[in-house]
């Protein structure tokens, strides 16, 4: 576990992952890893860096990277000014996140979506994510009795074979 992790130009190699638990501090400039970084706390921040994968579970600042994809699993993240590769450039695994952080990247992928999963337990407009206006329900979604779930006119939400919004 990581308290602080202050890194510049260095390349992780390995079958693990960076953890950066919540509390924790961190900033990464110009590293290299073939793993996964795992951000619960909004005080790191990942610059200039190559990951295939980085999970943010807090609202935590990814800029100028390349990227394969972007778990956004809660809280409001900046993420911007980074080139993202995967045709999965996002993955939503909460509804209810902020993503109004999320602009001005570039996706290589010919027809970039975002992967949606979890509840409505609030308020959610689905209006695209920078720029991506396609949805692709990666399970069944619920919008909770007390929820309003309201799909923008011109997004496509395009239904999974075991998946549905209930």
């Amino acid at each position: 576990r990581l308290h602080e992790l202050v890194a510049s130009g260095v390349t992780f190699t390995g079958s693990g992952y960076l953890l950066f638990q919540a509390g924790c501090t961190g900033r990464l400039v110009g590293c290299t890893s073939s793993q996964t970084a795992i951000v619960r706390s909004a005080d790191v921040t990942i610059e200039t860096s190559t990951f295939p994968d980085v999970s943010l579970q807090a609202s935590a600042t990814v800029q100028g990277c390349t990227l394969g994809t972007i778990h956004v699993m809660w809280g409001r993240p900046v993420v911007t000014g980074n080139t993202l590769t995967y045709s999965f450039p996002y993955y939503l695994d909460d509804a209810d996140a902020d993503v109004s952080g999320i602009v001005g990247n570039t996706y290589t992928a010919s027809d970039p979506r975002v992967r949606w999963t979890g509840d409505v337990n609030g308020t959610c407009a689905l209006a695209g994510i920078d720029g991506i206006r396609r949805y692709q329900l990666a399970a069944t979604v619920t919008v909770v009795s007390t929820a309003t779930l309201t799909i923008a006119s011109g997004v496509e939400v395009v239904l999974g074979t075991s998946s549905a919004v209930t």
